[in-house]
């Protein structure tokens, strides 16, 4: 245990990941088990599989792989950083049960792995941590929520910095899924529906409706997962999700993402229409944006919402790499229906006023200003209807069954034997 002893970790958690009102959803006052940022002095927070950058973060049991968490703090002092990790049920509710239950070693450790930015406009301090490792080790699949702490140097207090959800998998099942336009007549233009099933070596599968719990998510969006999906039925120990549990397995298949690239500003491409430059900072203006949502379906290639980080210039991308001030701007009339967020894994999807767009009555378009490290993004625009948490991507990017889409699905059981949920599997489907 590395916090003191005074220190006390209060987890209040929620019973659901869509029962926050609108103003508290990613309220930083206030506890809670979602990606969230509590301090934004932290920035560029990515959670990787060190084999491949853009797989789902998912720790297999079966192959003892690793994550790596990394990000910057946006200041030039050293601050003492902790990491900690809690055991969550399938619908994301803090479990209060024996660690030891969970983990093998510490639940909370240091950080010691960081460097300083070098020869950069605006300086921070790269941190990263590589898990499972000697300290940590996970023994129960199943959520995890990893919460980062810094100790603040006035107070001398703990403080939180940010939340990122991962999950521990058994990886344990034969699957077989595919992703179909969908088969009601009247969606099948603009919506595509999952059908799969599973069986497993070595486990049966009994009273299916009560000890199962299956969560569906498009391009590993928590936000707006579809979760405690009932099967359509079992037959000898297959588990089929086939057409009739449509309400449940279907979701609109919205547009490709839009991009932009910061990788240089030397030339203004990758969406750029324009660069500022003074003493201290970068601005990078986007081409102002307009509504897709009447335009036909144009294919081109997308990451699906994320984001890496590259510069044109340096090897060290994680701490030679500049932060510039990026403008966007989307063409539109006022909205009174609801808010208008920037949506993308840069922004956790999170429905933050950092992320809500203002209207600017002179230029006829929302407009929003964030500081972002130089890379490669993928963004997109969504309607939050007013006293509601859903995002309508839609609203204005368009509606297509054609757009290729990443589908994530997670299976947990509970044996009769089983004190928790486990997760036997995490699968991968694309359209």
């Amino acid at each position: 245990m590395f916090f003191p002893k005074k220190f006390l970790l209060l987890f209040i958690c929620s019973s659901s990941i869509f029962s926050f009102a609108q103003n508290d959803y990613y309220n930083p006052m206030v506890d809670s088990t979602i990606d969230i940022v509590y301090d934004e002095r932290f920035a560029t927070i990515l959670l990787e599989d060190t084999s491949w950058q853009f797989n789902f973060p998912v720790i297999d049991l079966s192959k003892n792989n690793h994550l790596q968490l990394s990000f910057d703090m946006l200041t030039d002092e050293v601050y003492d950083m902790y990491v900690s990790f809690k055991p969550c049920s399938p619908n994301w509710e803090l479990l209060n049960e024996p660690i030891a239950d969970f983990i093998d070693g510490f639940s909370e450790n240091p950080i010691f792995d960081y460097n300083f930015s070098r020869n950069t406009l605006i300086p921070y301090i790269h941190y990263s941590y590589l898990f499972p490792n000697d300290d940590i080790r996970f023994k129960q699949s199943g959520n995890y929520l990893l919460t980062v702490y810094y100790k603040d140097k006035t107070t001398n207090k703990y403080r939180k910095a940010f939340s990122k959800r991962f999950v521990v998998s058994e990886q344990n099942l034969l699957v077989n899924a595919q992703v179909i336009f969908a088969t009601d007549v009247n969606e099948k233009f603009y919506r595509q529906q999952l059908l799969f099933n599973f069986t497993s070596p070595s486990i049966i599968f009994n009273n299916i409706y009560d000890r199962l719990y299956v969560c569906l998510m498009q391009n590993a969006r928590w936000i707006d997962a579809h979760c405690n999906i009932q099967p359509s039925y079992s037959k000898n120990n297959v588990v089929y999700f086939d057409e009739s549990a449509k309400n449940y397995t279907t979701f609109d298949g919205n547009n490709e993402f839009r991009y932009f690239d910061i990788r240089s500003i030397a030339y203004q491409t990758g969406n750029i229409a324009k660069v500022i430059h003074d003493s201290a900072t970068v601005h990078v203006f986007l081409i102002p944006d307009i509504s897709r949502r009447y335009t036909q379906y144009l294919s081109h290639q997308d990451i699906n919402g994320r984001y890496f980080i590259s510069n044109d210039l340096y090897s060290n991308y994680n701490t030679e790499s500049e932060y510039y001030y990026v403008h966007f701007s989307l063409k539109s009339e006022p909205i009174s229906e609801g808010a208008v967020y920037l949506i993308g894994n840069f922004t956790n999807y999170q429905i933050s006023p950092k992320y809500k767009m203002q209207y600017n009555y002179e230029n006829g378009q929302f407009e929003l200003t964030l500081l972002l490290k130089q890379g490669y993004y993928n963004y997109a625009y969504a309607l939050v209807p007013n006293q509601t948490n859903d995002l309508k991507i839609s609203y204005f990017e368009g509606n297509h069954s054609e757009t290729e889409n990443e589908y994530q699905g997670l299976i947990y059981y509970k044996e009769e034997s089983d004190r928790y949920f486990r997760l036997l599997h995490v699968f991968n489907i694309s359209r």
